[in-house]
């Protein structure tokens, strides 16, 4: 996206569907990079570490971490899922829309940026 979006939800049950949605997704997240810390602690069990392999599951759980840290699921600020968000296409990152009112005044007003926060 290149351009300012945001997304808002005012219908109760569509709210509710949205969250059970994110939750459901955050969920599956935790779960698959707990998985990944239980087979990371076993090859740190094994007499010969394989070091590339626990690299590479290392660099999976950063995957995870950082993909779930950029998707409309959690505020990149404050890490609610609950609100509604808006996306800054400067920073390709979501926030609610609370922490992207405080960020864009941040910026317009302390760092001097208006265009940063559109």
């Amino acid at each position: 996206m290149n351009r300012k979006k945001a997304i808002k939800i005012s219908k109760p049950c569509l709210v509710r569907i949205r969250n059970s949605f994110r939750a459901l997704i955050i969920q599956i997240v935790r779960e698959q990079s707990y998985a990944l810390s239980q087979l990371k602690s076993a090859y740190y069990d094994e007499e010969e570490i394989d070091h590339n392999k626990i690299q590479s599951i290392i660099d999976e759980q950063s995957s995870l971490r950082i993909a779930l840290r950029d998707s409309i699921c959690k505020c990149a600020a404050c890490s609610d899922s609950k609100r509604d968000h808006v996306y800054n296409p400067n920073e390709k990152k979501w926030y609610c829309e609370e922490c992207y009112e405080i960020l864009k005044k941040s910026y317009t007003e302390v760092d001097k940026m208006p265009n940063w926060f559109p």
